[in-house]
């Protein structure tokens, strides 16, 4: 690298990742600064995104990779603690593998706060 060149942050990656390089790339530890939580929140975010384009099990365990470390790294609580309060919240009110619906009967417009992405979905003609 020149001098006039500087290094920017363009995402988080595996940790081991990190033992490859080439050219104008270079992996290292996050500098001082940099928010861990944010980077993991916008690497999950693009995780997701990927699942949903290419619905995979193995861009859901990338998925699921962020989520246990988010919970690490963002609330501090171990992945055995994130299970324990799944399975609460399993066993309180169920899971999503039964298909359940909520359905609003109304001739006003929709005005309720769900999924953006499942209202875009339905204005496209995708969410039937």
């Amino acid at each position: 690298m020149g001098m006039a060149e500087r290094k920017r942050l363009v995402k988080l990656v595996r940790d081991d990742v990190g033992r490859f390089g080439n050219g104008n790339v270079v992996y290292e530890s996050l500098d001082a600064g940099e928010d861990h939580a944010v980077l993991l929140r916008q690497k999950l975010l693009e995780e997701v995104g990927e699942y949903l384009i290419d619905p995979s099990i193995g861009e859901l365990a990338d998925v699921l990779q962020c989520v246990c470390d988010l919970a690490d790294v963002d609330l501090g609580v171990s992945v055995v603690n994130l299970d324990r309060e799944r399975i609460a919240k399993l066993n309180e009110r169920g899971g999503f593998t039964g298909g359940t619906g909520m359905y609003v009967f109304s001739s006003a417009p929709e005005r309720h706060e769900g999924s953006k992405l499942l209202r875009a979905q339905a204005e496209d003609g995708e969410g039937a």
